[in-house]
């Protein structure tokens, strides 16, 4: 099996979103903020348009880099990821009546902000550091092949042509991978029994 990294246009968000959603169904952070498990297909529909909305508004964001892996023999898509150049904000949280009905809110929005206290617990006011998506979705017939690390290299190859460094939050399953790649564990934060690691 042949993998290419290419760069994501918007024909691919579609696919990403699948792809995602098939990649983190078993998270239990995406089983609290996004349950589906009692839509209907309506709802369903819905959730999955505000998903492709949020995919292409991050692909488009200018400083913003994406990048996809694709069987070279199938066409198919095998992961995705993307990561942001120094001073370029993420892409914002809506107001609460702009997310889909299944959005646990309250419990994103607790999220967000404990990430951002951790972010600038670590981090202070540093503005010369990428931020690198922790949205690797990577279909399970694609996982322990090689294809994260192509995607991780890929990105990361902007901060290290800066000279700059990388921030990251992962759940505990991507932990062995960026240490491999030389990140250091800074912080951890455990929400509803979900560890996330702060590089």
């Amino acid at each position: 099996m042949s993998i290419e990294i290419q760069p994501v246009s918007l024909s691919d968000v579609s696919d990403m979103v699948a792809v995602g959603a098939l990649a983190f169904a078993a998270s239990s952070l995406e089983k609290l903020t996004f349950p589906v498990q009692d839509l209907t297909a309506q709802q369903l529909e819905e959730y999955t348009a505000w998903r492709r909305d949020r995919a292409a508004k991050r692909t488009l964001k200018p400083g913003s880099y994406w990048y996809k892996a694709v069987n070279a023999e199938t066409g198919e898509l095998a992961g995705y990821t993307g990561i942001l150049q120094p001073e370029v904000p993420q892409i914002s949280l809506p107001d609460k009546a702009e997310f889909p009905s299944n959005a646990n809110v309250e419990a994103i929005l607790e999220l967000k902000d404990e990430l951002e206290a951790k972010k600038t617990q670590n981090l202070g006011d540093r503005s010369d550091v990428w931020c690198r998506h922790t949205i690797d979705g990577s279909q399970s017939h694609y996982q322990r092949r090689g294809v994260a690390k192509l995607l991780l290299d890929k990105t990361l190859a902007h901060a290290d042509a800066a000279g700059q460094d990388v921030y990251l939050e992962s759940t505990q399953s991507g932990l062995k991978l960026y240490q491999a790649a030389g990140f250091v564990v800074l912080d951890t934060l455990v929400h509803c029994r979900s560890s996330m690691i702060i590089s």
